[in-house]
């Protein structure tokens, strides 16, 4: 089997997924804007090809850098295990043909608030949620949940730029912060337990398990 996989190197745990993968037999195309001399050994060891790309977030300009580079050569995987990349990997695969995530679904992955609409159709109970694009928006948002909030951008990872909100000065503080994010998601905040519920399954039987 022959993967595409969107930037082997970094973050840290990407050579530890990439290794695995070549130990189990796959045959690895890397792309990523690290130069070829500054991947990992172990990852450079496993690589079959590498390309690297000026701005990894260019996705038009890559998907062509891509088909260009592969010319005839078809993979039968793309994979990425860095959220910020699932969009580009979704590109990917309807240009090259590959199975997975498509670009219209892999947006309930990324956009928050389009995620919880699928929830909420689904009827499946969300925290009640506003998008809003101007510090209004915010407040009109507030008004209608009410005290506690959450503020958070629609495509943010990592709990980058989540503000936690109680009163109108904590308010004014975090819209001072997050001015530029240019949409964000407001939403109600409930306390209660966290669980994670993750699998590894082969073609949709749950292999293994774990709670948290």
């Amino acid at each position: 089997m022959r993967v595409l996989m969107i930037s082997p190197g970094f973050p840290n745990e990407m050579p530890l997924f990439t290794r695995g993968l070549a130990q189990v037999g796959a045959e690895i195309f890397g792309i990523g804007d690290q130069a070829a001399a500054a991947l990992p050994r172990e990852v450079a060891a496993v690589l079959h090809d590498y390309l690297q790309v000026r701005d990894l977030w260019d996705e038009a300009r890559v998907v062509s850098e891509v088909r260009q580079w592969l010319g005839k050569r078809r993979v039968d995987r793309v994979e990425v295990l860095w959220e910020p990349g699932m969009m580009l990997a979704a590109k990917l695969r309807q240009a090259l043909g590959a199975p997975g995530l498509d670009p219209e679904r892999t947006i309930a992955f990324r956009d928050k608030e389009r995620m919880k609409r699928v929830l909420d159709e689904a009827g499946i109970r969300t925290p009640h949620h506003y998008e809003a694009r101007t510090r209004e928006e915010v407040r009109q948002a507030i008004a209608r949940i009410g005290y506690p909030v959450i503020i958070k951008p629609l495509d943010g990872a990592g709990a980058a730029d989540t503000w936690p909100i109680r009163s109108d000065d904590e308010l004014d503080q975090a819209l001072r912060a997050v001015t530029h994010v240019p949409v964000v998601s407001v939403e109600e905040f409930i306390e209660g337990e966290e669980y994670t519920y993750d699998t590894v399954c082969a073609h949709g039987v749950p292999l293994l398990d774990q709670r948290q």
